[in-house]
């Protein structure tokens, strides 16, 4: 899953120049994301369930 991650990172970073350079604050957008929006992608859904056990 981590992977996935790795790859919406990327583009994020591709999409938007202010992040080009400072990849750890792109990290912290899709940590904000997913802790706003767990739904928003599958595997965050498995992973937030997964650690509710």
């Amino acid at each position: 899953m981590k992977g996935i991650d790795q790859y919406l990172m990327r583009w994020a970073v591709q999409k938007y120049k202010r992040l080009r350079r400072r990849r750890s604050r792109a990290w912290q957008g899709l940590d904000k994301t997913a802790k706003l929006y767990p739904g928003l992608f599958a595997h965050w859904k498995l992973l937030r369930v997964g650690l509710e056990k």
